[in-house]
């Protein structure tokens, strides 16, 4: 039997039972496993799942440039609500 160094992901909840600090590193091969159920993850498996993720999710809005005559803008929010911000000139 070898002795695999360990080391528990403090937060980390296992995506199978749920449980939250149950989720260990091995740090010889960066593989997870979970103490609680028999959950186990790959470096390998993680990386592919990260490179799916990122596929995913859409592309990063560029910024209009901002017009320097405008006092104030109206920035509408998620939940709808218009907010007036005055930009201030030092």
């Amino acid at each position: 039997m070898t002795n695999r160094k360990k080391q528990f992901i403090a937060g980390a909840v296992c995506p199978n039972c749920s449980d939250m600090d149950s989720l260990m590193l091995y740090t010889d091969d960066q593989s997870v496993e979970c103490v609680s159920c028999d959950y186990t993850q790959t470096s390998e498996q993680r990386d592919q799942q990260a490179k799916q993720t990122e596929n995913q999710q859409p592309a990063k809005l560029e910024r209009q440039p901002s017009s320097s005559s405008s006092k104030s803008k109206n920035v509408k929010y998620k939940d709808a609500s218009l907010i007036n911000i005055t930009q201030l000139k030092e």
